[in-house]
């Protein structure tokens, strides 16, 4: 602003230089002007000056000890927290500590999260906080730094009774850490409660990747980089953790999809929403309570959406509701809750001890069978 005034002030200066009052005011706000820029200049160079001293200091401190320091600190109000800290910079501060993996896992005998690393206790507290609403009978937390992109990774598992934890894999921009923890907890456990009432036998799980800041994701060969990180660190789970896989027929060349429903005004919003993208691919029609005959179609997918168990479920958490005088979505949970905690009639306890051998054979330092295989690159984050 000083700078843009001077040069105004000039201009009116050279053009009134004849007009002597006027000439005499404008040299007085313009050396004031120039008292006010003079001081601002004084403060950057003092600025520059004490910081180049510090840094020289610094640098000859790391010359007298041999150490290699590095100039990034973790002490700004910003880094105090690793739960505030913005996820790239808590990957900075795992390898600063030569920490590539990392875990919260729930310890049965001591009935508390436990974390793989020391560094790492402020999130265990948070974890273990009986005020966070967020944790709720998880049984793990598996954390990753890509080794091509640097990308945090996770994988979140919520009550392995039924079986291995399933879930798909989001990749999204998080402010905090605690805030990419929130989510993981959050839809694990979304997808546990889904997948209990749908009778199936898994356990909830979800994956997230921290979207880099720089966009460098939507780029194919970096992209391909992120999802060859989270194979690899899928792979290093052993099996704790199954992807889970929504297709979207009309997206992927699917050349007909035929859909039956007892409801004709269903039928009318299903045929509406989907009418432009189907491109006469689909065909939808209304039947009778009990016609089953679209189970005969040969067809690649079947998904039966309203037969079966989700139809008596459906029946049982409305009498729930009833006869208990709560809401259907109260029910709904309470039911969720019971299923959840059933235990898989062939491999009881078999998600459990995969982690438990996971964290025995030390995963979080890298000790695993598959970095044997010929096409892995063995380079590590550090």
């Amino acid at each position: 602003m000083a700078l843009a005034n001077l040069k105004y002030l000039s201009r009116l200066h050279s053009c009134l230089k004849n007009c002597p009052t006027l000439s005499t005011i404008c040299n007085t706000y313009h050396l004031r002007e120039c008292d006010v820029v003079r001081n601002i200049c004084s403060t950057v160079c003092n600025f520059h000056r004490t910081a180049h001293k510090e840094t020289s200091s610094f640098k000859n401190e790391s010359r007298r000890t041999g150490k290699v320091h590095s100039f990034r600190k973790y002490s700004s109000e910003a880094e105090k927290s690793l739960l505030s800290a913005c996820p790239t910079t808590f990957v900075d501060f795992l390898k600063s500590k030569k920490i590539t993996r990392c875990f919260f896992a729930w310890n049965d005998t001591s009935k508390k999260v436990e974390a793989s690393h020391p560094e790492l206790k402020e999130i265990e507290d948070w974890l273990n906080d009986p005020d966070n609403s967020y944790f709720q009978q998880h049984e793990a937390v598996f954390l990753s730094v890509g080794m091509r992109s640097s990308c945090l990774l996770g994988a979140f598992l919520w009550r392995l009774d039924r079986g291995q934890a399933h879930g798909g894999i989001r990749m999204t921009p998080f402010t905090s850490v605690q805030h990419y923890l929130i989510e993981g907890l959050r839809l694990s456990k979304r997808l546990g409660v889904k997948s209990a009432l749908a009778g199936l036998w898994v356990g909830g799980g979800k994956g997230l990747i921290f979207e880099p800041k720089d966009r460098q994701h939507i780029q194919p060969e970096f992209r391909q980089k992120i999802f060859y990180d989270y194979g690899d660190f899928l792979s290093s789970l052993n099996g704790c953790f199954s992807l889970a896989v929504t297709s979207g027929l009309l997206d992927r060349g699917a050349a007909h999809v035929y859909v039956t429903d007892t409801s004709k005004k269903s039928i009318g919003d299903l045929h509406d929403a989907l009418a432009s993208k189907a491109r006469g691919r689909l065909k939808v029609d209304k039947v009778n309570i009990g016609d089953n005959t679209i189970i005969g179609y040969d067809c690649d997918i079947f998904a039966p959406c309203a037969v079966g168990h989700i139809y008596y479920l459906t029946q049982k958490t409305l009498k729930m509701a009833a006869e208990k005088n709560i809401t259907v979505i109260d029910a709904a949970h309470e039911l969720a809750d019971a299923f959840s905690l059933e235990k898989h009639p062939l491999w009881p306890d078999r998600t459990k001890t995969i982690i438990q051998s996971l964290i025995a054979g030390q995963w979080h330092n890298g000790q695993d069978f598959w970095r044997k295989r010929r096409n892995f690159a063995k380079n590590d984050c550090s």
